[in-house]
This record gives C-alpha cells, sequence and structure tokens, in this order.
C-alpha cells in the first residue's frame, strides 16, 4: 500500500513541476478568453476516494455513496457534456458490487483565476447486485440527477473537485418516484489532455 501511495504521489509532484502554465497577469485575466481556451478540450478524472481512503479522515466513506470511478468531461466554452462509469468490485471476493453510469451536460463558470462553479444535469444508472457494503443495503437507481460541484485547478493540466446532486427517479424495487440528495463525498481529481 506504501508503495502505491509514493507512486501516486510522484505522479502528481512531476505533474506539479512539469506542467507548463500560462503566466498571465491578475488584471489581464478574462473569463471569456479563460472559456475560449476550454474550446474542443477533453478533461478526464477519477474518482480519488479509493486512495484518500487510506488516510484517517476518509476512511469511514462507503463506496456505495461514490460516484463513478472515471469522469470524461468535453466542452466547448463554457457548455459541454461529461460521461461517467464506474465499477466496484468487492476487494477479497472480486464479486463484481455495483455499476455506475451516467451522461449529460455540463456548464463551468470562472469564480476566480483558480476556482470554477460548474452545473449540470444528467441521465444516471446506479446498478447494484444485492450485496450490502459497509453494512449499508444498497438500492438500484434509475433517474435524472441535478449536480452542482466546485473545482480548484492548479495548472492547466491537474485540477480537483467535489460536488452534490438531486436525484430523481427509481430507487430500488419501488415503483414510486423519489426524492434523494446526496452531500458531496467524493473527491474526483481531473487531468486536461490535448
Amino acid at each position: 500500500m506504501k508503495f502505491k501511495l509514493l507512486i501516486f504521489l510522484t505522479l502528481i509532484f512531476c505533474n506539479l513541476i512539469f506542467a507548463k502554465e500560462k503566466k498571465t497577469p491578475k488584471s489581464d485575466f478574462d473569463p471569456k478568453l479563460a472559456d475560449y481556451e476550454l474550446r474542443g478540450k477533453t478533461i478526464m478524472g477519477f474518482n480519488s476516494n479509493p486512495i484518500l481512503a487510506q488516510f484517517v479522515p476518509f476512511n469511514r466513506v462507503g463506496q456505495t455513496f461514490s460516484e463513478p470511478s472515471i469522469m470524461i468531461r468535453q466542452y466547448f466554452g463554457k457548455y459541454g457534456y461529461r460521461f461517467g462509469i464506474g465499477i466496484f468490485n468487492d476487494p477479497i471476493s472480486l464479486e463484481n458490487q455495483s455499476v455506475n453510469i451516467n451522461l449529460g451536460y455540463s456548464k463551468r463558470l470562472h469564480l476566480d483565476k483558480k476556482f470554477f462553479y460548474f452545473t449540470g444535469m444528467e441521465l444516471k444508472a446506479h446498478i447494484k447486485n444485492g450485496f450490502a457494503v459497509n453494512n449499508v443495503i444498497p438500492n438500484d437507481f434509475f433517474g435524472i440527477s441535478r449536480y452542482w460541484g466546485v473545482e480548484y485547478q492548479f495548472n492547466r493540466v491537474f485540477s480537483i473537485s467535489t460536488e452534490m446532486n438531486l436525484r430523481v427517479g427509481f430507487f430500488g424495487d419501488s415503483e414510486d418516484v423519489r426524492l434523494a440528495l446526496n452531500p458531496p463525498m467524493s473527491f474526483l481529481c481531473h487531468f486536461r489532455f490535448n
């Protein structure tokens, strides 16, 4: 485990050192120009909760509440789309416990030079096979999710974000439409391509 943590920290450190960042004076910062720079860019993120679970403050975060493991966002100015997929396997038996899939649109706005606010709506399916994870009885979900989040961009390549969502849809075997609010419990690390 220490070896995995060392590799992860080395990758982050190398990314921060070797990433090239355009230096712009604070007075010349233009959000419209920054949105234009995102045009056609792909941002790929992964759920960092399994890594953070090795540390004390995050070790009680149940993976049943986690968002998809891989998130891909494509922007065309301020607006874009996102696609997420995640598979959670039991670490001991390696049996599949859940699958997450989402597809929707995203809007990203500048709060500051480094901070962003993003929001959007997506179709979401969360399919679980009935195992209890961390003594929580899982529920399937299919419906619409509205999300809000904040993102901090360290440089042109690396950023980290968290989000909360409001889900409306069918939970488990219920035929009734239900509403659920999920607090921001996942941290996603993003890497920008091209």
